[in-house]
């Protein structure tokens, strides 16, 4: 009997895990596709070394969002400047003067 698949089966199901905790700890700023970058980044790397890099990269992500969001409740809100049709004046349309 082979026992060919148990490695990779064991890894995969090892980077499931991951996923689901970087999924539970970002919540609805979780992006796969960022995730997976992050995954593929090193190359073939030993599994202590990818969850390492991986438990680096969430904190980076949850640093990166509180920072954003820190600097959005800072930023003010902006104001809607709208012109009435009535304000402008009417322009030559080659910027000639009149």
């Amino acid at each position: 009997m082979a026992w060919t698949g148990i490695g990779v089966q064991d890894r995969a199901a090892q980077i499931r895990e991951l996923r689901k905790e970087a999924e539970s700890k970002l919540g609805a700023k979780f992006d796969e596709r960022k995730f997976h970058d992050a995954v593929l980044e090193d190359g073939a790397v030993p599994l202590n070394l990818l969850e390492a890099h991986m438990k680096l990269w969430l904190d980076s992500q949850r640093r990166i969002e509180s920072l954003l969001h820190s600097a959005r409740q800072r930023m003010p809100r902006r104001r809607s400047w709208r012109l009435s049709v009535r304000s402008v004046e009417p322009r030559c349309p080659f910027f000639c003067v009149t």
